[in-house]
């Protein structure tokens, strides 16, 4: 019988580690997801800005080349649909990229990590045995 409790006290450790390590893994990727999306919204938030400033800007040389507000405004957003279309026609690659970042982001190498603690967990249990 005592053997049996042994065993059974053995394995809850050891699904109990597992369980912890799985959770610690969510964690880890969880937070990895979250930085780069913050990290997303911040460059976008920034990028919005200087855009901003950078249309202000050609629009102001557009003022002064065609000497008409409407026109240099126009002129200006013409600009800004060419770009917009040149990227619409490029979107699969925009997609494939920006899919290859989330998906670098989601599934980080660590199955070294993961062996390695599991290296220590075993050691630990070595080590809980043999000063038993």
């Amino acid at each position: 019988m005592s053997l049996f409790t042994t065993w059974k006290g053995k394995i809850e450790e050891y699904a109990s580690l597992h369980i912890s390590l799985f959770k610690l893994n969510l964690i880890e990727r969880s937070a990895k997801l979250i930085g780069a999306m913050m990290l997303g919204f911040i460059t976008m938030g920034l990028g919005l800005g200087v855009l901003a400033f950078i249309g202000y800007g050609l629009m102001q040389y557009f003022v002064q080349l065609l000497d008409s507000k409407i026109g240099g405004a126009f002129a200006t957003a013409g600009i800004f649909l060419l770009i917009i279309i040149i990227v619409m026609l490029l979107r699969k690659s925009v997609i494939n990229a920006l899919a290859s970042i989330f998906i670098d982001v989601l599934t980080d190498d660590t199955d070294e990590d993961v062996y390695d603690a599991a290296q220590s967990i075993r050691t630990q249990q070595r080590d809980k045995v043999d000063k038993a």
